[in-house]
């Protein structure tokens, strides 16, 4: 436990110094134990954040929280070329019909710019997924490296 500890930090501490990492894609889910309370004690946020040099995952639930950083295993410029392409594609919203209590966002960054990918909202909302070949390139990718959101 040490040695990740350790581990841990140095990667930090590097990354610290070489500069902010541009983050390439986020996949959050917002799970609510109460629907009928909006207090952030009842609310389980998961998030999926892959950068250009590694990849986070974050589990918050009310004032605790855990977090576990690994390297990025990844193409960057893969990515990146299928995010150019998603940005282009249709954005369709409907009703949704799904009703388990969870949000789920999952979202690109390009150029400083967020591009919605998909978008899932609580009971009886909405939902908004581009459609085409790249978002459902990413969409894939997010789910198998964040197979427990």
């Amino acid at each position: 436990m040490k040695f990740l500890v350790v581990l841990l930090f140095a990667f930090t501490v590097n990354a610290a110094f070489a500069g902010p990492s541009h983050q390439l894609l986020l996949k959050k889910v917002n799970e609510v134990y109460e629907p009928s309370q909006s207090d952030e004690d009842y609310m389980h946020t998961k998030t999926c954040e892959f950068f250009e040099d590694m990849f986070v995952i974050t589990h918050a639930t009310g004032q605790e929280s855990s977090q576990s950083v690994e390297p990025a295993t990844y193409s960057v410029k893969g990515i990146q070329a299928l995010i150019a392409q998603a940005a282009n594609e249709e954005l369709v919203t409907s009703l949704s019909g799904t009703c388990d209590g969870s949000s789920v966002f999952i979202d690109a960054f390009m150029d400083d710019q967020e591009i919605q990918l998909q978008e899932l909202i609580f009971c009886n909302s909405h939902k908004s997924e581009r459609k085409g070949a790249a978002t459902r390139m990413l969409t894939t990718l997010v789910n198998r490296y964040c197979p427990s959101l």
